[in-house]
């Protein structure tokens, strides 16, 4: 065991050297492997594979790759946990040395198969019950003339098995990450799309198997960038998209590196559906701007873009926290006039009540919603939520996460109330709810709560309850409005600006490292 510990600890630390080096250096080497997380969290118990030229088995350690061996009968392969299986052999350091081994065991039997646990071996069987697999102990002893085996198990192993559901090859996914390509294709066909790069799994402890795309970066922007950016839209605004889709790539690595890989395939991070949507345009686009990076002092910027921002973009702290220099709101007409640059949607109070209650925020009947402050650049910091019971303040993006992002599009907006009346009087105009003021009739002074009364302004009459029915969000903008808005991007291009400058005007004082 020692060993082996040596042996990857010196490879590893190789490996560091060289991207430690990248990295400082703010370029990505062109076979930079970032791992996307296409399956995770969901119990997936297996995942298939397809390729009619055979696999390749590689080993990926810290973002590069190292070839191992091929499996050149296969044409299915499905990764699966672990059955039990006997240990033929003594562990090695090294592949080379079972590979030489595994030629005279497979002329005992074909289904001998090569291991690594701690170390590699050739192992046999693939028993789903631990008794069964102790009964053929002595049966696999006399069928290979061995003196010694052994029965193992190890809950963090991956069987990779072939159409006959016969192990092909067994590994302990917390210590290697191992993973298969297509011999002779630039793609690999399974259930769910066609990939680039290769596949492979992890087994994570109560979320069941991550299976990850092995993929350059490069390949991987392919894919990305016609689904956050249609392909239609003119080049130099799918150049800026392609290069903020890189910066958030490499400065995202492990965002998810409890399931085993660097980013997903969501909107969490970026959307991605391997090869679907890859189309000459975008891929152009990748190619033209391969390896550039947008930096700020010479260092990485985290480009994060949206779809529209109404008018204005936001400065960061103003959606979290601390202040990022190169995320500063800059008036943005670019993206007016175009999709959800304005957007509204009404609530009944039923409906707010129930929206907070389904996040076990429970106010008993809604009262009053109230804004409370804003950003320099328009967007709503707190809002308040009065009900009978108690009040709830929602800070920033709060409330989008409750009411849903597709729902409350931005925190750029207003919120009309039905029961408000805009009055003049010798100082000021603005509006007022009818429940929150005092009338002067022939009876006295009296409040208006639960009443309803008739308004009229010289031409129509018209009855306001004094309680709203409806609470209508009048917004701008559609994400968070940090950095790009793509739709302003597409009108940028549309009107000759360059990709640099459609960078510039949306990332303050950054470069490019061209």
């Amino acid at each position: 065991m020692k060993k082996n510990i040596i042996f990857l600890l010196i490879i590893f630390q190789i490996l560091m050297s060289n991207y430690a080096f990248a990295n400082t250096s703010l370029t990505i080497p062109n076979d930079f492997i970032i791992r996307v997380g296409i399956e995770y969290n969901n119990n997936t118990s297996n995942f298939s594979l397809n390729s009619s030229s055979g696999f390749a088995l590689f080993l990926h350690a810290n973002h590069v790759e190292i070839s191992l061996f091929e499996l050149t009968k296969e044409k299915k392969l499905t990764y699966k946990n672990s059955a039990y299986h006997i240990r033929l052999t003594d562990k090695s350091v090294s592949s080379a040395d079972v590979l030489k081994q595994i030629g005279e065991f497979k002329k005992i039997d074909d289904k001998v198969f090569i291991s690594f646990d701690d170390g590699w071996f050739l192992a046999y069987g693939n028993y789903a019950d631990k008794e069964i697999g102790q009964n053929n102990i002595n049966i696999t002893k006399n069928k290979f003339s061995l003196n010694q085996v052994f029965l193992y198990k190890n809950n963090n192993s991956i069987d990779l098995v072939d159409s006959s559901n016969n192990t092909v090859f067994n590994y302990d996914s917390s210590q290697g990450e191992f993973y298969v390509k297509p011999l002779d294709s630039n793609f690999l066909d399974t259930d769910k799309y066609s990939y680039r790069g290769g596949i492979g799994a992890k087994n994570v402890v109560n979320s069941g198997i991550s299976i990850i795309n092995y993929i350059y970066i490069e390949d991987y922007l392919y894919g990305v960038v016609p689904n956050e950016m249609s392909s239609s839209w003119p080049l130099e605004s799918l150049k800026a998209q392609a290069v903020a889709a890189r910066n958030y790539s490499y400065s995202h690595l492990n965002k998810h590196i409890e399931y085993g890989f660097d980013i997903c395939d969501s909107t969490d991070c970026q959307v991605y559906s391997g090869t679907k949507k890859e189309a000459e345009g975008s891929s152009f686009a990748v190619d033209l701007t391969k390896g550039e990076l947008l930096l700020y002092n010479n260092t990485l910027v985290e480009a994060y873009f949206h779809s529209n921002s109404g008018g204005h973009t936001e400065s960061s702290e103003n959606i979290w926290s601390s202040v990022v220099p190169y995320l500063r709101g800059v008036k943005d007409n670019y993206s007016l006039n175009e999709p959800n640059s304005i957007w509204s949607k009404t609530f009944t109070p039923e409906e707010i009540e129930k929206k907070l209650a389904d996040r076990s925020i429970y106010i008993g009947k809604l009262e009053d919603v109230t804004i409370n402050h804003k950003s320099e650049n328009g967007r709503v910091l707190s809002i308040s939520f009065k009900g009978s019971n108690t009040n709830v303040e929602l800070k920033k993006e709060k409330i989008r996460s409750i009411f849903g992002y597709n729902i409350i599009k931005s925190i750029w907006y207003s919120v009309i109330k039905d029961n408000e009346v805009s009055i003049i009087n010798s100082m000021n105009y603005g509006k007022i709810s009818l429940k929150k003021v005092t009338l002067l009739s022939a009876n006295g002074k009296t409040n208006s709560n639960n009443k309803y009364y008739q308004v009229f302004n010289g031409n129509i009459k018209k009855k306001i309850y004094s309680s709203s029915n409806s609470y209508t969000f009048e917004g701008k903008g559609y994400g968070h409005g940090l950095g790009m808005s793509q739709w302003g991007a597409k009108k940028m291009a549309e009107e000759g600006y360059t990709y640099e400058q459609i960078l510039s005007h949306y990332y303050t004082d950054t470069v490019l490292n061209k």
